[in-house]
């Protein structure tokens, strides 16, 4: 068994890694995407030029970490990398929030469900940055 690589030739994010016999890698490379033959991990590398380099620190911050649960408090994360996905996670009970590309470098989050909602920020070539607000 080897170990390889398949990422997005154009972007650099690494979509998937394999764990098989080398011969059957090319069978794995769809259009648009290339192979490298080694692991590179997913979640602190990226590709430039066919070569993995590691991520840069995500500079994303938040303004504060407690929110009322009132529709008009609100936590405010800025900096964010452009473009990046937004990820959500809520509490019990509140609605189903969806993930959303941000492109001008903030998010405002308020919410009128109590509980933990946690952010998930996903960019490249930036680390992942996971930002936990409580609502109460």
């Amino acid at each position: 068994m080897a170990l390889g690589t398949i990422y997005n030739t154009s972007t650099g994010e690494i979509l998937r890694n394999l764990d098989m016999v080398e011969e059957y890698f090319i069978d794995q490379v769809q259009s648009g995407e290339s192979l490298y033959n080694d692991y590179a991990d997913p979640n602190l590398m990226y590709f430039i030029s066919n070569l993995p380099v590691f991520k840069n620190t995500n500079p994303s911050t938040i303004d504060t970490t407690t929110i009322t649960a009132n529709g008009s408090s609100t936590a405010t994360i800025s900096s964010i990398p452009n473009p990046s996905t937004a990820f959500f996670t809520v509490p019990e009970g509140a609605n189903p929030i969806d993930s959303t590309t941000i492109i001008d470098g903030t998010i405002a989050f308020s919410c009128n469900t109590i509980g933990e909602y946690t952010i998930t920020l996903s960019s490249i070539p930036h680390l992942t940055e996971t930002f936990t607000i409580t609502a109460s």
